[in-house]
């Protein structure tokens, strides 16, 4: 699932609508993504996740990025 709104939305769409495929309540699942933070970041990015349908958004915060941690691999 992606984390820019846009293609969140459609992501989530995608699962809805798979959810409904196979007699799934789409409701009943929780969306969570996680977002680089740091103090440039507007809270309006936030909101625009919530906005796109996350049900809750994990924050990294300061210089440890989604990006860094996927290119040097845990620990």
């Amino acid at each position: 699932i992606a984390t820019e709104p846009e293609a969140l939305a459609a992501d989530i769409a995608r699962l809805h609508a798979l959810c409904e495929e196979a007699g799934r309540d789409p409701a009943a699942m929780d969306v969570s993504v996680m977002a680089a933070v740091d103090e440039t970041t507007p809270s309006s990015a936030i909101s625009s996740l919530f906005e796109a349908g996350a049900t809750r958004v994990i924050l990294a915060i300061g210089n440890v990025t989604t990006a860094r941690t996927v290119r040097e691999g845990a620990g």
